[in-house]
């Protein structure tokens, strides 16, 4: 801020030079007005008065323009003060929207997560049904073994019975 106030005063021509002058003038005005007191040299004083009215007009012209230029620029300061309040305003506004994504997000993947899990558990319960099915076929294969074992030793001692009948009734 203090360096475009001070490329406005440059623009205006505001120097410590310029301003020395216009105090310079208004003492040299001061000056007049008290020399105008006589009546001889009261020409002679309006000239001079009049030149350095000129002169004094010339420096608050370019005072004027130097106030001018400050003037625009505070006003260029607030557009940009408010543009940065707009601005604000939509960072406020992505801010809470990324808030809400966010929230959004975390309970689909909590949800990701506990189908995760329950699948995990179908899984490892599918895995011990498997093994339970694979002992069962392993159990009735045995079974299968062990009944025909059985079918055979009965039909051994089927004969022997056959061959007791047979001799006790030859007898």
């Amino acid at each position: 801020a203090l360096q475009s106030m001070d490329k406005m005063l440059m623009e205006a021509d505001i120097t410590p030079a310029n301003l020395k002058r216009l105090g310079d003038n208004f003492q040299k005005l001061g000056t007049t007005v008290s020399q105008i007191g006589e009546v001889g040299d009261v020409v002679k004083s309006t000239s001079d008065f009049s030149a350095k009215t000129k002169e004094a007009t010339s420096a608050m012209s370019s005072l004027r323009d130097a106030y001018t230029t400050s003037a625009n620029t505070m006003s260029n300061f607030n557009d940009a003060a408010d543009s940065a309040k707009g601005f604000h305003t939509q960072v406020q506004v992505l801010t809470k929207n990324l808030s809400s994504l966010n929230t959004i997000y975390e309970m689909e993947l909590n949800e990701s997560n506990n189908h995760l899990n329950t699948l995990n558990s179908f899984y490892g319960k599918l895995a011990e049904a498997s093994q339970v099915m694979i002992g069962t076929v392993s159990d009735a294969e045995k079974a299968k073994e062990q009944i025909g074992t059985l079918a055979n030793n009965l039909g051994k001692l089927n004969q022997v019975y056959g061959n007791m009948l047979s001799a006790m009734q030859g007898r």
